[in-house]
């Protein structure tokens, strides 16, 4: 009986060793059914090709050590792995000859049996979830998208997942979108409430959607070392324009949320950049009308014995913040008034990562 036991765990090891020595083979198969796919001229060679690419990505899911192969050769095809190696995703999408986005993305987990993985196939549902669902969704109801990172966050001993993504959506606008996966047992959740619509609210979303001009780029990026996420604020090209997302465009600020332990906060208006690059103001005095004004520029460091500094003996202007006199009073009761003015407006609708109906 022990010889056979062994002859059975020395078959199985064999086996495992087999599957695993030809993912060079499985990769290249890959490479190329999605070269096909990317090649197809109508829609009925897209939907061939992508359905001998998707029964290929499933054969090769099935693998033991898929979790581990380091894919270099699928260029337009994503498959990421957790930063905890709970699971990887390999996700692509088609587009349309009426440049319609088509997603499909499929997880794999370890499973609890040796050598089994599981598979979770997510569906993409253009008919019966709205554009930009804010409700708590499953796989089987799926808005589509192409993630391109996973942040693990662990809230009250479970852990969440927070993923970017992006949605080609029509041919005017696209999508960033802001996710969160969770796991209740086996089941896979899409949608937690994480995230804080604006500084003033107390209202928390599941998910977060920047829909914008399609001839526009938008930045969503996480800065690890800060524990934030980085985006464009952004605002419609006119105000007659508002609610009309084809027309959003980035207005040159930018906004984060922030993890706390709990939640992201949102903290509008940061200043974003490398340590080599930020900004700041350098107040002076103009010459010829003796008004205080100020320049944005790199911030670096000035040697107070250089040239023009004043150490040097050389002539050096201080800085006149106020000037006497009625003028410039006048103006500065002038400037109080468009800023509360500006005051009560932010109060009255406070700047938001998202448009709240």
């Amino acid at each position: 009986m022990r010889y056979l036991i062994l002859i059975l765990l020395l078959h199985s090891f064999t086996s495992f060793s087999q599957e695993t020595s030809d993912w060079n083979g499985i990769e290249n198969n890959l490479v190329s059914l999605l070269n096909e796919l990317r090649a197809a001229k109508t829609d009925a060679e897209l939907d061939f090709a992508n359905s001998n690419l998707y029964e290929a990505v499933l054969e090769a899911a099935e693998k033991p050590d898929v979790m581990t192969y380091q894919f270099t050769k699928l260029n337009s095809m994503s498959t990421l792995v957790s930063p905890d190696e709970a699971f990887r995703l390999f996700n692509w999408n088609v587009e349309t000859t009426q440049l319609n986005h088509k997603h499909y993305c499929i997880m794999v987990k370890k499973g609890r049996v040796f050598g089994k993985n599981e598979i979770i196939e997510f569906k993409e549902d253009k008919y019966t979830i709205p554009p930009s669902p804010r409700t708590q969704l499953t796989p089987n109801k799926w808005y589509g998208a192409l993630y391109y990172k996973i942040i693990p966050l662990k809230k009250q001993g479970k852990t969440l997942y927070t993923v970017l993504g992006f949605n080609g959506n029509t041919r005017s606008s696209n999508k960033k979108i802001l996710e969160v996966f969770w796991f209740r047992g086996n089941k896979l959740k899409l949608g937690y409430p994480l995230f804080e619509a604006n500084e003033e609210s107390t209202q928390i979303q599941k998910r977060i959607f920047f829909e914008y001009s399609e001839k526009a780029t938008v930045s969503v990026k996480y800065l690890p070392a800060l524990n934030k996420i980085v985006f464009n604020h952004l605002v419609p090209e006119a105000e007659n324009l508002k609610g009309m997302y084809d027309f959003y465009i980035p207005d040159l600020t930018y906004d984060a949320y922030v993890w706390d332990g709990a939640i992201w906060h949102y903290q509008k208006d940061i200043q974003v950049g490398n340590e080599s690059n930020k900004t700041i103001k350098r107040y002076y005095t103009d010459q010829k009308t003796g008004e205080t004004k100020f320049k944005v520029e790199k911030d670096t460091w000035i040697d107070p014995t250089g040239e023009g500094s004043a150490g040097t003996g050389e002539k050096h202007t201080a800085v006149v913040i106020e000037n006497d006199g009625k003028k410039h009073s006048e103006k500065k009761k002038k400037t109080k008034v468009k800023k509360e003015k500006k005051i009560k407006q932010n109060k009255k609708k406070p700047r938001s990562a998202i448009d709240i109906k």
